[in-house]
């Protein structure tokens, strides 16, 4: 799913919940190639910059490349505050890490995002008062 439905999403969750209700949000963060092609790692994905992705990148098997972060800072920017929220690096993913040339675009972000292949967080509205 593309990262402005996504964030639209995120925006109606908000408007429909009642002030200091909550919604439940669970994402996949991990290359979909990998379910099929077992050459590759979970985080292949990440060693390929934005050009070079669009290549694999379709209609049929879209990826939005979003990790754990980014789903809660979606959140957060569509006013939602993230109460919970868990994600958990896959140790066998942490120890090929250093393995793998990442992207620039990923290169800021720590270990345990990169390896963490799916999200689980609560969006909170604001009860009434609250900012």
């Amino acid at each position: 799913m593309p990262s402005d439905a996504i964030q639209k999403i995120l925006i109606e969750s908000r408007r429909v919940i009642k002030p200091g209700g909550l919604s439940i949000h669970s994402a996949n963060c991990g290359d979909h190639y990998a379910c099929f092609d077992k050459s590759i790692t979970a985080i292949n994905y990440l060693t390929y910059t934005g050009a070079q992705w669009r290549f694999w990148d379709n209609d049929l098997l879209y990826h939005n490349r979003l990790l754990p972060s980014d789903f809660v800072d979606m959140a957060r920017r569509a006013g939602l505050d993230v109460p919970l929220m868990f994600h958990k690096a896959r140790p066998e993913l942490l120890s090929t890490l250093s393995d793998l040339k990442i992207a620039p675009e990923f290169q800021h972000y720590p270990p345990e995002q990169l390896c963490a292949t799916s999200v689980d967080f609560v969006g909170r509205k604001p009860a009434a008062g609250e900012k």
